[in-house]
Order: structure tokens, then C-alpha cells, then sequence
């Protein structure tokens, strides 16, 4: 699935109503994606106490120190430079939202954090789920997902959606989990009935790239077979102003 270029609000509704998910061709000036990098980096360096290329230091805290890991990605999802693509995504919500008020409006879009697509680990990637299953009750959730290092593709290990199962609305869910330190999956019921009726497409995300996708889109990140860290940067938005929606903690997403 390629990113598409939008010069019309209508074309950008009709596909995210369609299809669950909407990408967006260069929605984010590359010199701001690089900023949030370099912001990234340049935390993994202080941490790790050297000067190391990222990849390099990610790898080797997922080898052999996996709490100082955990701990970089506290920190990280907390960087200030994060925050510079609000305006960006604002635009794009405001647009989906229908131009009705929603959470992160006006100070910034909600952020989530980033997530680490490990080379060659399953236990930081996600099954299939649908993103209501972790925040029920919230409404509305406009689910935002961008590369920040590398470009995201299927070598890679990048998300995967069924494209038009939104329309199934919230679906009855199997709890699984791998390793005691690895993501629990909220698998659908009959997940295979899923796969069966709704085409499989994978992101394929350039820097600057962009992926939008409902609440109730059934997706999931896929295995890293390259030797660098498929960083990603995810958001939340909640598209109900009033919405007391549950926003897990870091360690949880």
C-alpha cells in the first residue's frame, strides 16, 4: 500500500471511511523528522554513555541490558523535539474529525510514543488487534504511525492492516502473550475469518510518510528481517472532546 498525495478533503475522508485507514505522502517536512531523530539518538548516546550509532546502541541494550532499554524508551517518548509535528497531524484530524473539537486540538495532538520494531525479535511486535480493545470506552481514536530512522516496508517489519475491517466494529478478543517481557496481544476471536474476508496490505512509509487508521481496524507489526531498529513514532487522538479515555502508560502499549 503506497502513500498517496491529498489536495482534496473529500478524497481524504472517502478513503479513511473506506478503507479503515488513510496514508499520506510527505505529510511531515523530512527536516522535522530528522530533528525528533537526532533528539532520539543523541538521548541512546547520553544513556549508553558513548557515541555509538543508534542501531548499534539498540542493539546491543536489547542483548544485554533490557531495563536500561525500557528505560530509553520512557525517556524518548517524552522529548520535547516529539512534539513538532502536532500541527501537522492536527490538520489531518481536524479534517477526519469533521472539524469538531477533539483532544490534542488545541495543544498539540496526543502522543503515545514511539515503538521499537527490534531486528530479528518477535517479542516487541504485535499480533493482530484492533487498538479498541486497549482503550474500550474511548470513542473515536485516530490512530497516527510514522517512521522516524528508517523507512518502514515488509523487510522491515512494518504494520499491516486488514483493510476494510473497521466496519466490523469492536470485536471479542483472546489475551496472549509471548514472554513475560514481550506486548500482550488482544487477538479477535476467529481472527482467520478476518484475514479470509479483508485484504492484507502493508505500510510502506517513507520519511515524512504517514498512516492514519480507526479504532477498529484490525492490524499488526510484522518481523524485522534487516539488521536495524524499525523505529516508529505512534499517536493517539481522541476524537471526542469530553472523552475520559484510559491512556495506557508507555510500558503498556
Amino acid at each position: 500500500m503506497k502513500p498517496k498525495i491529498y489536495t482534496e478533503i473529500e478524497s481524504l475522508k472517502f478513503d479513511f471511511n473506506k478503507n479503515g485507514y488513510v496514508s499520506i505522502k510527505s505529510l511531515f517536512d523530512k527536516d522535522d523528522i530528522k530533528l525528533i531523530a537526532k533528539s532520539i539518538e543523541d538521548t541512546l548516546k547520553y544513556i549508553c554513555n558513548n557515541n555509538l550509532d543508534y542501531h548499534i546502541n539498540i542493539i546491543e541494550l536489547n542483548k544485554s541490558n533490557k531495563e536500561l532499554l525500557y528505560k530509553f524508551n520512557l525517556i524518548a517518548n517524552g522529548l520535547v523535539t516529539n512534539l513538532i509535528v502536532c500541527k501537522d497531524i492536527n490538520k489531518v484530524i481536524d479534517v477526519l474529525n469533521d472539524f469538531k473539537p477533539f483532544i490534542g486540538g488545541s495543544n498539540g495532538a496526543s502522543m503515545g510514543g514511539i515503538m521499537l520494531g527490534l531486528p530479528n525479535d518477535k517479542r516487541l511486535a504485535y499480533n493482530f488487534h484492533q487498538e479498541s480493545s486497549y482503550m474500550r470506552g474511548a470513542g473515536r481514536i485516530y490512530n497516527v504511525h510514522f517512521p522516524i530512522f528508517v523507512p518502514s516496508n515488509v523487510d522491515n517489519g512494518t504494520m499491516s492492516l486488514l483493510e476494510g475491517s473497521h466496519i466490523e466494529g469492536q470485536l471479542p478478543f483472546l489475551k496472549s502473550r509471548l514472554s513475560e517481557d514481550s506486548y500482550t496481544d488482544l487477538i479477535p476471536e476467529n481472527i482467520e475469518l478476518h484475514q479470509n474476508k479483508y485484504p492484507e496490505v502493508f505500510a510502506e512509509l517513507e520519511l515524512g510518510d504517514c498512516i492514519i487508521f480507526d479504532e477498529f481496524t484490525i492490524h499488526k507489526s510484522n518481523f524485522n528481517n534487516t539488521d536495524q531498529c524499525r523505529t516508529v513514532s505512534v499517536w493517539r487522538v481522541f476524537g471526542n472532546i469530553n472523552s475520559n479515555a484510559p491512556i495506557l502508560k508507555p510500558s503498556e502499549l
